[in-house]
């Protein structure tokens, strides 16, 4: 299960990147369909991994992207949710456009000093 790793990765990230004292409330991540990774089986190591981490309460938010096309015979490119999903224009066959993407998006943190600095005024 490769999602296990994915998850290990993106903690890493989230030490380098959310500032010291800031509570993690949210991660969202896109992945393309090439990845391979099953939401659920992400969802499960990454509740599995949060517990021991320092942001216990982070949600995880994963956007699996859809296949995007190119078809050789009307040159249109197009969404679909399988790799060999046909064109509008009904032949040839058409190839995958990118995919293979996985990156953090954006997080979503909280910052307990600001929010006592607010409630105290």
């Amino acid at each position: 299960m490769h999602e296990f790793s994915i998850a290990q990765a993106i903690m890493q990230q989230l030490t380098e990147h959310v500032p010291a004292g800031a509570v993690l409330e949210c991660v969202r991540v896109v992945a393309g369909p090439m990845r391979g990774i099953e939401p659920l089986a992400m969802q499960w190591a990454w509740e599995s991994l949060r517990q021991e981490s320092l942001y216990p309460d982070a949600e995880l938010h994963l956007q699996v992207t859809p296949w995007q096309l190119h078809c050789t015979a009307c040159n249109a490119e197009y969404e679909s949710n399988t790799w060999d999903g046909p064109c509008s224009c009904g032949s040839g066959p058409s190839y995958p456009v990118g995919g293979d993407e996985l990156y953090l998006d954006s997080l979503e943190i909280a910052d307990p000093a600001a929010e006592q600095a607010a409630a105290g005024s």
